[in-house]
């Protein structure tokens, strides 16, 4: 009797049996860290073990796990888990840098070379902006605070960058990639979307809301609940609505952009954002029509279809205005000066002191005991732009400004526009800059690199992601 089995199957069982006997024993670990009370440690473990597996199978999305892992986990949780108010070093890098760090180093590689990849010249220039961006900052950083500072610069710079090469180089060597990642992000928005609804009407986040800790936001002084899904802060959750919607466009479908950037913009106005709310409700006609995008609509005036869709969207933002969330967000316009008050002081504070930061500043993260000592409470400045000139000084936010416009440009350049997102990429960054956003650790600055990447369309990544 002959044996039938292929020597290709020989190979694989031996293999799959390792791969199993691996997998056990990771489960083993993680449950053994968690009866320890080893919580953190075994979110690592398991994080590590995503990343094995989409580096092995070379998932085309994998990149996106990095913004999962930010959502799913906020920075306040993490700070639990590990026990971050004792100083664990554990608690010193977040999960989802962590993530993107594995990924890469268990060789997650898209079909694009990085010869390749840098074959063009704005290309070239913005990796070169971003490694001295990091050398300048840890330099400073080191040399006014030591270690302190260089959390703050590998989960806000270091993953980000490493993110945005990765869903540039994925989306060039799997065109189709890039529509199928849209089509998720704004999934996955709307799903939040809709548990911020739910959230905001029955004002309590019984999942999260035992670690958030005392902020003033639970509950609200004036009785008025913002929602916070699973971020941690209202703000920060309007900033991960925002970037869905900004996404939004890629979809190819009319009907589920409709729907998916309606759901959008009433998560968002659950939120209680004032500059949140106003930047969506400009930036939704524009998702609608996905403008630059190869299935944009046509937008004739004559046309029903078009009047259509426009009296449905205002329909959709008066509908906005006038729930009990919309409310809110008009009764804080009126009556809520506190945040706006901070901001302004901190502007004054900046053009009194810009002298102290024309050539340095205190190192990444130091700008926070600044504002403490500055306000006599524990606050930020409230604006990342003048936070990133304290920690680093004013070159280097210069610096760091140039990096982003030419990060912008190298992913547009020889290509189709895609112009409804590049419009969303500007006002995520308006967003970001009205509250503290990048300028502390959290999901922010994973947000804005992570939208980069989008900017780039072409005609084989719509009909890949098309054809039936």
């Amino acid at each position: 009797m002959t044996d039938s089995v292929t020597p290709a199957a020989r190979v694989r069982r031996p293999q799959t049996l390792i791969g199993g006997v691996t997998v056990g024993l990771a489960l083993g670990l993680i449950c053994w860290l968690a009866g320890t009370g080893n919580w953190g440690l075994a979110v690592v473990v398991v994080i590590v073990l995503i990343a094995a597996v989409a580096a092995a199978r070379q998932w085309a999305w994998a990149p996106l796990g990095a913004l999962a892992v930010s959502a799913v986990i906020p920075y306040s949780l993490w700070s639990v888990l590990t026990g971050g108010g004792d100083g664990a070093l554990l608690s010193r890098v977040h999960p989802a840098t962590v993530y993107v760090l594995a990924l890469v180093g268990l060789g997650w590689r898209p079909p694009v070379t990085w010869q390749e990849l840098l074959s063009e010249r704005w290309t070239r220039v913005a990796l070169i902006l971003q490694v001295l961006f990091l050398l300048f900052a840890a330099g400073m950083s080191v040399a006014e605070r030591g270690i302190r500072g260089l959390p703050v610069l590998v989960d806000n710079y270091t993953g980000p960058f490493l993110l945005f090469w990765m869903l540039l180089s994925g989306f060039r060597g799997w065109p189709w990639s890039r529509a199928q990642a849209g089509n998720l992000i704004v999934l996955s928005g709307v799903i939040l979307a809709v548990v911020g609804l739910i959230e905001g009407a029955f004002g309590r986040n019984p999942l999260y809301e035992s670690v958030y800790g005392d902020v003033p936001w639970f509950p609200f002084a004036t009785g008025q609940y913002r929602s916070t899904i699973t971020f941690g802060a209202p703000l920060a959750a309007s900033n991960a609505l925002l970037f869905a919607l900004a996404i939004s466009p890629v979809m190819v479908s009319l009907r589920n952009r409709i729907v998916s950037a309606s759901v959008l913009v009433l998560g968002i106005v659950a939120t209680g954002s004032r500059s949140a709310s106003a930047i969506a409700f400009l930036l939704y006609p524009i998702a609608l029509i996905a403008w630059g995008e190869r299935h944009r609509l046509k937008v004739r005036v004559r046309n029903r279809r078009t009047l259509a869709l426009a009296l449905g969207a205002a329909g959709v933002l008066a509908m906005a205005v006038a729930s009990p969330f919309g409310q809110r967000v008009l009764q804080r316009t009126t009556t809520s000066w506190e945040s706006t008050a901070v901001r302004v002081l901190s502007a004054a504070y900046f053009a009194q002191n810009v002298t102290s930061y024309e050539s340095k500043g205190v190192g990444l993260g130091g700008s926070t005991d600044v504002s403490t000592a500055v306000f006599g409470s524990y606050i930020t400045f409230e604006n990342p732009w003048i936070m990133l000139a304290v920690d680093l000084g004013i070159p280097l936010v210069l610096l760091f400004a140039a990096t982003l416009v030419a990060t912008s440009r190298a992913v547009m350049a020889d290509a189709p526009v895609a112009w409804a997102i590049l419009v969303g990429v500007v006002a995520l960054i308006a967003f970001e800059s009205s509250y503290n956003s990048f300028g502390v650790r959290g999901i922010a600055a994973y947000l804005l690199w992570a939208s980069l990447g989008f900017l780039r369309d072409s005609s084989s990544s719509y009909r890949s992601a098309t054809a039936s």
